[in-house]
């Protein structure tokens, strides 16, 4: 079997600012907080998610880092509508205040610093934020705004929650270039993830099918900011439902760990996940294989000429929720994302009220030469 390498599309335009319309009808709560960003020449979108010290702007890091160098943007603008047109028609200077763009660990995301008027309507920012919500599931409404295709005029498109995989959202809501950062809201308007990418396939005849169309999941977005701070994320995010998100220490929805294939070759029984990208990870033994997997089923074969087409980036961790330790540590951690993100289980009392009085039972010994492959996060509370 030949597999052609996965190419993940980003979807940031060339393009430029846009003059101002006259007023007309308002704009709705979700519309008014939806962000035009152009960063030097690249084009995406955004959401207004804190009022705080000006006003944040939440996007994809591919907007304001240029993706093949990740050199930052000199200078970046967000514009917003004020009326039913849909048109943006006030623009703000904006700074980059954190920004992520990591193929290795499926990372695409910034925060943008609101600054002062630019150009277009005398109108202030929106009353409201847009608020996360942290609790969406699969099957679940959404839509997508944004500017794509190098528009002018914020558009929408509509879909479900397929599934997680490696910190994204797979949906069948086509996004296309340009949307790039525009939220991904709920059926009630509440911020479920950002519009990323669009991966593809190479088939035998050299025509490129579209694999998935994929968002960034909100949970790792949080987790990213939290990781430059004790609640760093309280900062940049306003909540929907702040005491539920509180009470639960997430693990990050990751039913999947993200491969286009996982293959191995006729030589060796090592698997490998195959990734957008295009990389591999390898899977470092069957505990972690089968913490994702219940059996080999899906498992391809690949040749041995072929793996050279993804190049080795790093070993699989085992599966988020995972309770995992090490022998030469009595700690237990708790596995909370794709990246193996470890979270201290403080106490046998957390314990049993997180997973049940038999957790003794779901704990897997990791093996110090693999324990590398995770980083710390905080501890539960």
């Amino acid at each position: 079997m030949r597999l052609r390498p996965l190419l993940p599309a980003v979807l940031a335009f060339v393009a430029v600012a846009c003059a101002p319309f006259a007023l007309a009808a308002d704009p709705t709560p979700v519309e008014s907080t939806v962000a035009y960003v152009l960063c030097d020449s690249r084009q995406g979108s955004g959401a207004l998610t804190s009022l705080a010290d000006g006003g944040y702007v939440l996007t994809v890091g591919h907007v304001p880092l240029d993706p093949q160098t990740g050199v930052p943007a000199e200078q970046c603008h967000v514009g917003f509508v004020s009326d039913g047109r849909l048109v943006p028609d006030a623009f703000y200077e904006a700074t980059i205040v954190r920004a992520v763009f990591d193929l290795k660990t499926d990372r695409d995301i910034a925060v943008l610093k609101i600054g002062k008027k630019a150009t277009g309507q005398p109108s202030p920012l929106p009353a409201e934020p847009l608020k996360t919500h942290e609790f969406a599931a699969i099957g679940d409404a959404l839509t997508i705004r944004g500017y794509p295709g190098g528009m002018q005029t914020m558009r929408s498109v509509s879909g479900m929650v397929l599934e997680y995989k490696r910190g994204s959202i797979v949906t069948d809501a086509q996004i296309s270039q340009g949307y790039s950062g525009g939220p991904a809201t709920d059926s009630f308007g509440r911020l479920i993830g950002l519009a990323e990418r669009v991966s593809f396939e190479t088939d035998e005849n050299g025509n490129q099918v579209i694999i998935s169309y994929e968002l960034t999941d909100i949970l790792p977005i949080i987790a990213w900011m939290d990781s430059f701070g004790f609640r760093e994320h309280d900062k940049y995010l306003t909540h929907w439902d702040a005491v539920r998100f509180d009470g639960a220490p997430f693990v990050i929805r990751d039913e999947k760990p993200g491969c286009g294939h996982v293959v191995r070759t006729i030589e060796s029984p090592t698997l490998y996940c195959l990734l957008a990208g295009p990389a591999r990870l390898v899977f470092p033994n069957e505990k972690t294989f089968f913490s994702w997997f219940p059996d080999y089923a899906g498992v391809e074969f690949i040749h041995k000429d072929n793996l050279p087409d993804y190049p080795l980036i790093g070993n699989i961790t085992m599966k988020a929720g995972s309770l995992v330790k090490i022998v030469t540590d009595p700690k237990v951690y708790m596995v909370s994302d794709s990246i193996g993100t470890l979270r201290w289980v403080p106490s046998e009392q957390r314990a049993v009220e997180l997973f049940g009085v038999d957790w003794p039972t779901k704990v897997r010994d990791v093996p110090d030469v693999f324990f590398i492959d995770y980083r710390m996060g905080s501890p539960i509370e």
